[in-house]
This record gives structure tokens, sequence and C-alpha cells, in this order.
């Protein structure tokens, strides 16, 4: 694991505001971008640091975080990067939620309904007019009361709007080839991605049609789901 950026001290001292004196775990750190989770007696934040390319990606999502609802945000920048405050999202990811059915362990029940909160929040985010850009099975975060709320907006942008000249988000196996041809003009990669991001089995394999005819992916032919 590797060491929180000296250059970085104010963004500490803003998720001291949220949490008071914290203790500090790294949880990602890949190609500049570095998410650490901040604990305190008062709560737990999120802190997100950007560093050379990945600096003004995590400046963008940072004014996301800004202009959406329910959220709130405190950024600032050093010499070489950005990085952002925001309280820490508690809750499994849909990743999670879905582990017992990839398993066969049960779950299905579970499953659905965090199917259905999942895909709320989406809507939610296109009503408000907002496309999220890179959904995964770990940008959703389900909470106790069922509620569901997306992170990593690094990617997402006002409908309409391309504020990006070069795209890098989502998981190539989550887009098909029409919709990423089609990525800058509107909600529909989402509405895809979503579907994608259920993480029934594989991220790889198809999700299933519950209720409803299915392909066999051996001969073509259409079966009934169990």
């Amino acid at each position: 694991m590797g060491e929180f950026t000296p250059e970085a001290a104010e963004a500490l001292k803003a998720a001291e505001a949220v949490c008071g004196p914290l203790e500090l775990e790294e949880i990602t750190n890949r190609r500049g971008s570095a998410v650490w989770k901040a604990t305190g007696p008062r709560g737990s934040a999120s802190i997100k640091i950007g560093t050379d390319e990945a600096a003004e990606v995590t400046a963008r999502e940072a004014s996301v975080l800004d202009q959406l609802p329910g959220y709130a945000v405190t950024a600032g920048r050093f010499d070489n990067g950005v990085w952002y405050v925001t309280p820490w999202l508690s809750g499994p990811s849909t990743w999670q939620v879905f582990r017992p059915m990839r398993k066969g362990e049960g779950g299905r029940e579970e499953a659905l309904a965090a199917a259905v909160g999942l895909c709320r929040a989406v809507a939610d985010l296109h009503g408000a007019g907002w496309v999220h850009g890179d959904l995964q099975p770990q940008h959703g975060v389900h909470g106790e009361d069922g509620t569901v709320r997306l992170l990593d907006f690094a990617w997402s942008r006002k409908t309409g709007t391309t504020p990006w000249t070069r795209f890098d988000g989502t998981m190539i196996h989550l887009t098909s080839p029409e919709l990423a041809a089609r990525i800058m003009t509107g909600p529909q990669p989402c509405c895809r991605a979503v579907a994608r991001a259920l993480p029934f089995r594989s991220p790889a394999a198809p999700p299933p049609v519950l209720g409803g005819p299915r392909p066999d992916s051996r001969s073509g032919a259409v079966q009934s789901s169990p």
C-alpha cells in the first residue's frame, strides 16, 4: 500500500471536519488515482486524489458531485494534482449483494430488490438530467433502507453535453459496440450498462431474463427461464 500524498495535506483537514481525529485506509491506487477511507468518531469520509493525467478527471468528478442533489464535496488543488473529500457511502456494492446468487446459495429475492434499487437510482440520475457514463457492479452502494447511492462520477455529464475530449471510462464488456459509438449522445449507454452491471453471473456472461425467454448460447434457440 502507498503513502498518503503529503502535498494533499489540506484534504486531511477537510476529512477531519467530517470525521474528527481520523485513521486512514488506502482503498485503491492505480493510474494516478488513489482513494482513501478516513474514519473518525464522527463518521467516515472518502478522500480521492488524482495526479498528473488523473488530476483533471478528479476535478471533473468533484464538480459533478457538487451539482448532484444529495451529495456533498470539498475539493482543492496542489502542484500536480487535485483532491476531494465526500462522506463515505456505507453498504455493500451491487456485486456483493449478488454474490450468494452467483454461487448458487440463494439470495434471489435480495438480488431482485437490489436490481430494482439500482435501476431506480439510475432513473433518478437520468431524471435529474445526468448520464453516469461508467456504471459497474461496484458503483452502486446499497443502504440498509434499500436506497441505492451511485458513486464514481468521473465520466458523468449532463445530457447533451460532452465535457471531455477522450473517454476512458466504463468496462469494455459492459458496453456494446453500437452504444460505444453513440456514447456521447444520451442516457442509452447507461441503460445497457445497468443491465450488464447486474452480476447474476460473471461480468462477461449475458444476464438472464428472469421469468421470460432466454437465448441458448450454444444453438441460438430460445429457452424458458426457470
